[in-house]
């Protein structure tokens, strides 16, 4: 009786932090011009970003991206990784806010209605790019 309830709460732990939110895999990535369309309709977001990017929408997808690593945050609904120069961001759907490190990070939070929607861009980013980036992520 004992390893049931174990391996049940085992489960439930193990679901309830996991690295990419269950909606990423509804995030779709699009072509537009010279710049990429990332969007998730479950999710209510739209991003507009340069098209040299490369995307992560799972554990598996970020790994093959970062040799190995595990994510750092819970929650990502897209990974994208540029290395002209060299940077990342995050967009994390959580229904609590989060803390991030503001040493790395440029964090920006949106509210919408119970969940927090957070773009995490790492801070050696081009200004220009942190600016164009944050000016075209929005939620619906």
């Amino acid at each position: 009786m004992k390893f049931p309830l174990l391996l049940l709460i085992i489960t439930i732990s193990l679901s309830s932090c996991s690295t990419f939110n269950k909606l990423s895999k509804y995030t779709e990535i699009k072509q537009e011009g010279m710049y990429v369309k990332v969007s998730n309709g479950k999710a209510n977001f739209s991003s507009l970003t340069f098209g040299d990017f490369s995307f992560a929408r799972s554990s598996k997808e970020y790994r093959k991206l970062n040799a190995g690593k595990k994510p750092p945050f819970n929650g990502i609904l897209v990974y994208a990784k540029t290395d002209k120069p060299e940077y990342e961001y995050f967009i994390i759907h959580n229904k609590k806010r989060k803390w991030f490190d503001g040493e790395k990070y440029f964090v920006n939070d949106t509210l919408i209605n119970t969940s927090y929607f957070t773009l995490v861009i790492s801070k050696n980013a081009p200004e220009k790019d942190i600016q164009f980036i944050r000016g075209n992520f929005a939620v619906k």
